[in-house]
């Protein structure tokens, strides 16, 4: 019986330990540390630009949107002139795209999440 109550502490201490790394790491981003403590945009910006002018060698174009709009744009060229219009290859962007078009079509009433997505998409 004494061995049984040995192994459960140690078992729980061991849980509890795994939990506070866990917890502290989901709070603290693990192994990447956030290019700036305070969360207004200037600060951000900021940041942006001293971590592009450190160690970026492309192009780079970025926009901060609030409330639906573009709030300031940062761009930066190696070469090449890069302006809001420039073109870029976005890769898997059409993901996050396809995900706040159907999550504002869930808030406007649209469709609802819970329903088969035959129900709407008659052919793939």
């Amino acid at each position: 019986m004494k061995r049984f109550f040995k192994y459960t502490l140690a078992i729980v201490l061991l849980s509890a330990t795994w939990a506070g790394v866990v917890l502290y790491g989901t709070l603290n981003g693990w192994w990447h540390k956030p290019i700036t403590n305070s969360g207004d945009t200037e600060s951000f910006i900021n940041a942006v630009n001293e971590n592009i002018k450190k160690e970026f060698v492309g192009n780079f174009a970025m926009a901060i949107m609030k409330d639906g709009k573009v709030e300031k744009e940062i761009f930066y060229s190696h070469n090449k002139p890069v302006n809001r219009n420039t073109i870029f290859q976005v890769s898997s962007l059409s993901k996050f795209v396809t995900a706040v078009g159907v999550m504002k079509l869930t808030e406007l009433g649209k469709i609802n999440l819970d329903t088969p997505i035959s129900r709407y998409l008659k052919r793939w």
